[in-house]
């Protein structure tokens, strides 16, 4: 890590005018570079033609084995502390992965699809209809089974007192809620009207 300067202390002279270390060179040596990775502090000097030279040899960890070099990369990454991700970390990824986790405000995690032509197949109902069948995730050839199924799924998903009350949270799921209400009732006179009674 490099030496920290304090405005205070007056900088470390230049070192007197040394020959470059580079065998047989007889220029002034002035760029430094270490002797040895084992002790970066000790420096030697070259010229500037055969420092490119020597940048371009160097490595740094010649002499250490695997693994001390393991054990330096180790220090470096794998000992920072960690945080679970979400609530319940794996588990919570999982769940959002099903459609079951918790809170997603900016909906980097909606399966909600973008809005596209209307499906043939349901082109001929109302538009709450197909609104509370794309909501439900459901075809028009429904059960009520399969509605009951999707409502409890989404009640629980939903559900503001899952969430910590007077939150912006718990009041959006609150209105999603509503929201979810609604469809169902709309899909019930539906499937009154249509008789599914499957």
């Amino acid at each position: 890590m490099p030496r920290r300067l304090d405005p205070l202390t007056p900088p470390r002279p230049a070192p007197a005018a040394t020959a470059c270390a580079w065998p047989g060179c007889p220029a002034t040596g002035t760029y430094p570079a270490p002797v040895d990775p084992r002790q970066p502090q000790l420096r030697q000097y070259f010229c500037a033609e055969h420092i490119k030279i020597f940048n371009a040899q160097w490595n740094g960890l010649a002499g250490y084995s695997p693994q001390e070099i393991f054990t330096m990369q180790l220090g470096a990454t794998w000992q920072r502390p960690t945080w679970k991700m979400g609530v319940n970390g794996v588990d919570y990824l999982r769940r959002l992965a099903a459609g079951e986790a918790g809170v997603d405000p900016y909906g980097l995690f909606s399966q909600t699809p973008l809005p596209q032509r209307p499906d043939p197949t349901t082109s001929h109902l109302p538009a709450e209809a197909r609104a509370a069948l794309t909501l439900f995730t459901l075809t028009p050839d429904y059960s009520l089974a399969d509605l009951k199924a999707r409502y409890r799924a989404l009640v629980k998903l939903h559900h503001p007192d899952r969430y910590a009350q007077a939150t912006p949270t718990a009041a959006h799921q609150a209105e999603k809620l509503q929201v979810i209400n609604d469809a169902l009732q709309v899909l019930k006179r539906y499937a009154r009207d249509a008789d599914l009674s499957t």
